[in-house]
């Protein structure tokens, strides 16, 4: 009997340690500046940035700088099955745009056609400029670098 309470007791423990997070989060050391906003790269991924927009990826090899215009060009994010990537730029609106709020969330992005892997946002964020935020989370990605890229994601704000 002993030796079921103390199983148990230690279950509960790992679960409640399981439930609250290790209470570890992922530690930013580098940072991209998109007009207004500081975007982090994760641990294990790399960037690449050009005037008014950063790409951040676990992509092995060169990054490419992805179409962020609207004149008929193919995608922003790369959309590898084993890869996950996080792409935010400075964007224009013809009309009134709508508005993204900080923290960014996949709640705040709408999911593409796929149904899985892609989300896209765009609009003003806090009066501090408007801009285009894709996420692509493969579906062959690791765990980790899928929840490192989350939270990058959520950890954009105003310069």
């Amino acid at each position: 009997m002993r030796a079921v309470v103390t199983t148990v007791a230690v279950l509960a423990g790992v679960l409640a340690v399981s439930a609250c997070g290790s209470g570890s989060r992922t530690a930013f050391t580098k940072f991209s500046r998109v007009g207004a906003l500081s975007v982090p790269t994760p641990p294990g991924f790399r960037s690449r940035t050009w005037p008014g927009g950063v790409v951040i990826t676990d992509r092995a090899g060169a990054i490419p700088v992805p179409c962020t215009t609207n004149d008929g060009c193919a995608g922003g994010v790369a959309g590898f099955p084993s890869q996950d990537e996080l792409v935010v730029y400075e964007t224009s609106f013809h009309e009134t745009p709508p508005a993204l709020k900080l923290p960014l969330t996949l709640q705040n992005l709408r999911q593409m056609s796929d149904g899985l892997t892609e989300w896209r946002g765009a609009g003003s964020i806090g009066g501090r400029g408007t801009y285009a935020v894709e996420v692509w989370l493969g579906p062959k990605a690791p765990a980790a670098h899928r929840s490192a890229l989350l939270s990058a994601l959520k950890s954009v704000k105003p310069t």
